[in-house]
């Protein structure tokens, strides 16, 4: 595309005029994505794209593409809707509730996001008719709690995770406290001082702002003139550190109906779903190593769980460069990254290489876990985003 075309694209998408930025980018793209019309889950009137699938043979493979807690439409700005069809797969993209054309509250109530995820698989198979094989979903980020709990309420042939967790919301902010504070250089004990003020601060967040204020107002007090306070971050903590006593009573920014200490572990032991579980080692967004480890455990016992691990990529599974500053320019998708998810979906399983990844099938003892390290420079690289709006 153009540099004009792309520019033109996205000052529509900023000003909210989504359906326009649709247009103008499948005019100049020769774009293979089309509107369908309007979905209806649990009453709401849900926007979705599919990837025409006349261009594609007789019998296709199809990913419902569930995304993540981000707020803007992903029938506008989900590249898997491009990305998966240059595969050989099917794509169907929908709004999130909430976002883009479709109707709706915004939620992060996974229950309530699975619902609609089986009304989008459900009606991509009405869609395709004969000419759908394979039907799965394809859950990033938030999307990675979402899509298996989709998955156990109407069947499906595959589930692939990608950048998601095995732990809970809370568990995610504490991880990528106490990772990035590691990373910093922090001593164990500075380490588990911010962790005093991640915990005060997710006990307000799983309250949803109802509760909890005393004890965070106090540690934080506690420790705010430490050298090390400033890096202190996590998934979501670091919103509320600046907050006053008024704002915490009184901000509802971030009650979604998010599910902060639910645990994915149950549902997961129970499935016997293939699963393709893609992860980043250098993710800080949804820290990897605990949650590769679980689902290995899970593949080791039998279970068709199979996990890829990427090394030098973050949230996204990004490969990124690290500037002087210390912050990360993503740059491409790892090599195999798209290949990888085409396999699965089509065969069920994971075959040859894939990239630089290591791929650990169901039944295979589990590797040693990678963590995330330090970038070359011997700082560790943040990029600043707003997580919560992303995982």
């Amino acid at each position: 595309l153009a540099a004009n075309v792309v520019a033109a694209v996205l000052q529509r998408a900023l000003a909210g005029r989504y359906e326009e930025a649709r247009r103008l980018l499948a005019s100049n793209a020769g774009d293979p994505v089309a509107p369908v019309p309007a979905l209806a889950a649990q009453g709401l009137s849900l926007a979705a794209t599919a990837k025409k699938l006349e261009a594609m043979g007789v019998r296709v493979p199809i990913v419902v593409d569930v995304h993540g807690s981000e707020k803007e439409p992903a029938t506008v700005f989900d590249y898997d809707q491009r990305m998966i069809p240059a595969q050989g797969v099917g794509a169907f993209v929908y709004d999130k509730r909430g976002t883009g054309r479709s109707g709706g509250k915004y939620t992060q109530d996974f229950s309530v996001l699975a619902n609609d995820a089986v009304a989008a698989m459900r009606e991509a198979r009405r869609l395709a008719g004969r000419r759908a094989g394979r039907v799965g979903y394809q859950g990033g980020s938030e999307g990675g709690w979402v899509a298996p709990i989709a998955a156990s309420r109407a069947p499906v042939d595959f589930v692939i995770v990608g950048f998601g967790l095995a732990v809970s919301p809370i568990e995610e902010d504490r991880q990528e406290l106490a990772l990035e504070m590691k990373l910093k250089g922090h001593s164990p004990a500075e380490v588990a001082e911010a962790r005093e003020i991640g915990d005060a601060a997710d006990a307000v967040f799983a309250s949803n702002f109802t509760s909890g204020f005393a004890r965070f107002g106090a540690v934080r007090a506690k420790y705010r003139d430490a050298p090390w306070f400033k890096d202190v971050h996590g998934n979501f903590t670091h919103f509320i550190l600046g907050w006053t006593d008024a704002q915490l009573r009184t901000d509802k920014s971030f009650v979604f109906g998010t599910p902060w200490t639910y645990d994915p572990m149950p549902l997961l032991r129970a499935s016997h779903i293939p699963q393709l579980w893609i992860l980043g080692e250098d993710d800080l967004e949804a820290p990897s190593a605990e949650t590769s480890r679980r689902i290995e455990s899970l593949g080791a016992r039998g279970l068709p769980f199979t996990v890829a691990m990427f090394p030098h990529a973050e949230h996204g599974i990004y490969e990124f460069e690290t500037g002087s500053d210390g912050e990360r320019t993503d740059t491409r998708n790892a090599a195999g990254y798209f290949a990888m998810m085409r396999d699965f979906a089509r065969d069920g399983r994971l075959g040859g290489s894939y990239g630089d990844s290591t791929v650990v099938p169901p039944g295979r003892a589990a590797p040693t876990s990678l963590t995330p390290r330090p970038s070359g420079s011997g700082r560790f690289a943040i990029k600043r985003r707003p997580a919560i709006d992303e995982a």
